[in-house]
């Protein structure tokens, strides 16, 4: 679509542009803690107002990396609008995942972070900085994030005819994005695991049917995606009697991988053994599609349980380059057959990884 048209309230310049699909607008010099709103008027008809306070000068008045897939080479800066006392700012800087590099100052008002080595490939990055203005007076902390990108690895561990087992969690409430994840599987002829929510498979029989009829599984993952550790045995029996494919599929995943010997004792009361997953793709956290690519690529191994959700938006983008390539270093794109090579590999370890909410 055409650019918009954008009215700043109070007035002052401001010039759209596009970054990475993002709408980006600049603007002139605004009244330092005023507060301002801003009118975006698309040319089909839609429109979005965003109210938004001008920085203070005593703040930081600009910052990168801003958001956005970033080189993990790039440096982490700040600019204040005021002079600033350089050892106090120094002192408050924080990054996490913690990083070595040096602090520089470009200007009197910039403080500049260059790391050593590539940040954290993927992760979430936070940054917090603070101090005291050059007159003694305290500065408010000011903290953003940001995430490096993911680079393609160097190469993919050949599937040698194995098996990578597709498993897409909870549901989603665009249930245009979730028939279209089946329309993908049934277009490119893969065979998966879906573990919905019971209360979502309960609304949506009509999916379920569809999803068994065209070769996949539906499975376990509790009733409303409770946490089972923190629940009594009642409660926790109750989950799992109320979760999908009760009486028809064997296996149960913990929502936010959430076991225990206590959960796997009730869950094999019940005819249920755990399956978690050996690489979790991150698609919960909104990675970019060219980002969970690169990930599951580089850590895929023949006979991988790969973990994505119906309702993460970058998922569906990357799923078609995701078979493709699978395909071509040799694996099978399948749930059938894999379930006894699994066993007879002695079980399914959880990618090493925060696990998912």
């Amino acid at each position: 679509q055409g650019p918009p048209s954008l009215q700043l309230w109070p007035p002052a310049p401001v010039w759209p542009s596009w970054q990475g699909g993002r709408l980006r607008v600049e603007h002139g010099q605004l009244a330092p803690g005023a507060d301002y709103r801003l009118d975006v008027a698309w040319p089909g008809g839609a429109t979005r107002r965003v109210a938004f306070r001008a920085a203070s000068l005593r703040e930081v008045v600009a910052r990168g990396p801003e958001v956005g897939r970033v080189d993990p080479m790039a440096p982490v800066w700040a600019r204040f609008g005021v002079d600033v006392d350089h050892a106090s700012v120094e002192a408050s800087f924080r990054l996490t995942p913690p990083a070595r590099g040096r602090l520089d100052w470009p200007d009197a008002r910039t403080v500049r972070f260059s790391p050593d080595a590539p940040l954290a490939w993927g992760d979430l990055h936070r940054v917090e900085v603070a101090g005291r203005a050059a007159d003694g007076e305290g500065l408010p902390t000011t903290v953003w994030k940001f995430r490096p990108l993911i680079p393609p690895p160097l190469a993919v561990t050949p599937g040698e005819g194995a098996p990578a087992v597709f498993t897409f969690d909870d549901g989603t409430q665009d249930m245009s994005q979730a028939w279209r994840l089946l329309d993908l599987l049934r277009q490119h002829e893969v065979r998966a695991i879906l573990f919905p929510t019971g209360s979502w498979a309960r609304a949506h029989p009509d999916y379920v049917e569809r999803a068994l009829r065209e070769g996949h599984r539906v499975c376990n993952h509790s009733s409303t995606h409770a946490h089972l550790d923190r629940l009594t045995d009642e409660r926790m029996t109750a989950e799992i009697v109320g979760g999908a494919g009760h009486g028809q599929c064997d296996l149960l995943r913990p929502p936010a991988m959430a076991t225990s010997a206590r959960v796997e004792r009730v869950a094999a009361s019940l005819g249920y053994r755990m399956f978690l997953w050996h690489v979790d793709s991150r698609d919960w956290e909104g990675l970019h599609p060219q980002d969970l690519i690169h990930r599951v690529l580089g850590r895929v191994r023949p006979g991988s349980v790969l973990l994505f959700h119906m309702q993460a938006p970058g998922t569906l983008d990357a799923l078609p380059r995701l078979f493709v390539a699978l395909r071509t270093a040799g694996y099978r794109l399948t749930h059938e057959g894999a379930d006894h090579e699994l066993r007879a590999a002695g079980g399914l370890p959880a990618d090493p990884v925060e696990a998912p909410p």
